[in-house]
């Protein structure tokens, strides 16, 4: 709980999806914190997160390169206020 309350940004891989991951995303939306998702590409969000940003990945070589490169993007445009 403490890390989400001092975090500019909170991160969330969800996948597989885990109960405990979900919590602490809720527990970051209700403090407006700035998410970012992170989801294996062929998986279906939950409905209720479907609008939120979501960074696919493929679990090869290739996608770790394009995931680092996508999160980066992301983070910057939330730091910098875009």
């Amino acid at each position: 709980i403490r890390g989400i309350l001092e975090a500019e940004v909170v991160i969330a891989e969800i996948t597989p999806a885990n109960a405990n991951v979900f919590y602490e995303l809720g527990f970051a939306h209700a403090l407006e914190k700035p998410t970012i998702l992170l989801a294996e590409r062929g998986g279906e969000l939950p409905f209720d997160i479907r609008s939120y940003r979501c960074i696919f990945y493929d679990n090869t070589i290739r996608g770790k390169t394009d995931v680092e490169t996508n999160l980066k993007k992301h983070l910057r445009n939330i730091l910098d206020g875009t």
